[in-house]
């Protein structure tokens, strides 16, 4: 779905269907007339009239099958997905804190459509190509959506901890391990403003950008924020850095991971994580070098999501391997800072898009609210109360009522018994 995506990106295919039928859209259009009323509306778009003014129909339907492909492959999704959920459900063989899971997997799919058009509307209306916010928040959620379920499929691949004493290298590869993963994810969004702005058409040379190590043209724009996402220069700059930082970092912790006994599978994961580092860079400068021709653009998106499905392997795999004092709470603290996380972005996105706001001081400010949001959930997650994901559920739906986030810190400090701590743990 990601790699179809990119293609549709790669192609300027994303704007060749002008409306959002999510039942009515799944038809394709079959007779000629069908063709001549979809192109007569593609006719009105800025991409049309700017960029490929008498497009002939079957020019046309070059662009419009990749979209309209990659629409219905999400509605397909969606259903498989759904179907088996609810006949698993009624059957009773999805325990509750599985099913809240899948349940909250099947929202941010639905929250994906919405995106997607969302981002489709903001090349409708006067620029020919869509926001590159858009684009970077539409790529942001799928690979969401992608950690969220291949998390959860490990999980039930790998249900058993494998418990061992308190490590303190383990416990430092452990944090490694998944700060890897988040860096990974940050270069996915850098990845997503570069293919929004274009930036892989410009200094098409590598290891330098133009000759330069640090080009002079990084901070050209005013106000000074604009140049990290309007900035051919410094859009393409941050990606390159980000996968500097990684191509020295993913050899480290492989090197520490030597150093830990870890078992076969484990071991494995390392190894392999390393290996899909070495084929991305390839492919990051091969595509760079050939100024982003489609096969390796569409490829390079595909290896992102191999490398952070890689990363997330290794991060579950260490998580599995843990001290029976530490990994009780963990996935509950994932789900607290992923939500900050997500409302970050959300306020960064606003920030940068709306008139008069400011970009950094929205996202912080939104950062700094969410974190007293999730009180509750850290006291109880810290504190390995036995209730706990029943709090940080309590947290995140009814917490904005505020008698819900009062009910859930009291209901979170209250006192418990040591065996009911140990038991949650």
């Amino acid at each position: 779905m990601i790699v179809v995506g990119g293609v549709t990106r790669l192609t300027d295919s994303g704007l060749s269907i002008v409306e959002w039928q999510p039942i009515v859209g799944t038809m394709p259009p079959i007779t000629q007339q069908d063709w001549d009323v979809l192109l007569e509306k593609y006719r009105a778009t800025p991409q049309y009239q700017q960029v490929n003014k008498g497009m002939s129909v079957d020019e046309f339907k070059s662009i419009f099958w990749w979209e309209y492909f990659h629409r219905v492959l999400g509605r397909l999704i969606g259903l498989v997905f759904f179907v088996p959920f609810v006949y698993f459900l009624v059957k009773k063989q999805i325990d509750r804190p599985l099913g809240i899971k899948l349940a909250g997997i099947f929202v941010l799919g639905g929250l994906q459509g919405f995106m997607g058009w969302y981002m489709v509307m903001s090349g409708l209306v006067n620029d020919p190509h869509v926001s590159q916010y858009r684009l970077t928040a539409h790529l942001g959620l799928a690979f969401v959506i992608f950690a969220a379920m291949f998390w959860v499929a490990l999980g039930l691949l790998s249900p058993h901890r494998e418990y061992s004493p308190a490590n303190d290298k383990l416990q430092g590869l452990r944090r490694f391990s998944f700060s890897l993963s988040s860096l990974i994810f940050i270069m996915v969004l850098s990845g997503g403003f570069v293919a929004g702005i274009r930036a892989g058409l410009a200094y098409n040379t590598f290891p330098l950008m133009n000759g330069h190590v640090i080009p002079p043209d990084l901070f050209i724009l005013e106000p000074w924020y604009r140049n990290f996402f309007d900035n051919i220069t410094t859009v393409q700059f941050d990606h390159r850095l980000i996968a500097w930082i990684l191509a020295f970092s993913v050899p480290i912790f492989w090197l520490k991971s030597r150093t830990v006994e870890l078992q076969g599978t484990t071991r494995l994961a390392c190894n392999l994580f390393l290996l899909m580092l070495a084929v991305q860079i390839s492919l990051g400068i091969a595509t760079l070098l050939h100024a982003v021709p489609i096969p390796l653009g569409a490829s390079h998106q595909g290896g992102a999501v191999l490398l952070f499905a890689a990363s997330l392997w290794v991060s579950h795999r260490l998580s599995l391997v843990t001290s029976t004092q530490s990994h009780g709470s963990t996935w509950l603290k994932n789900v607290i800072w992923g939500c900050i996380a997500v409302s970050m972005l959300f306020g960064l996105i606003y920030g940068v898009t709306t008139t008069g706001a400011n970009p950094i001081g929205v996202p912080v400010i939104v950062g700094i609210g969410a974190l007293l949001y999730f009180i509750p959930g850290f006291v109880a997650t810290s504190r390995k109360h036995p209730n706990q994901t029943a709090i940080v559920i309590l947290n995140i739906v009814a917490g904005w009522t505020f008698l819900g986030w009062v009910v859930a810190l009291v209901w979170a400090s209250l006192r418990i018994k040591p065996e009911d701590s140990q038991t949650a743990a």
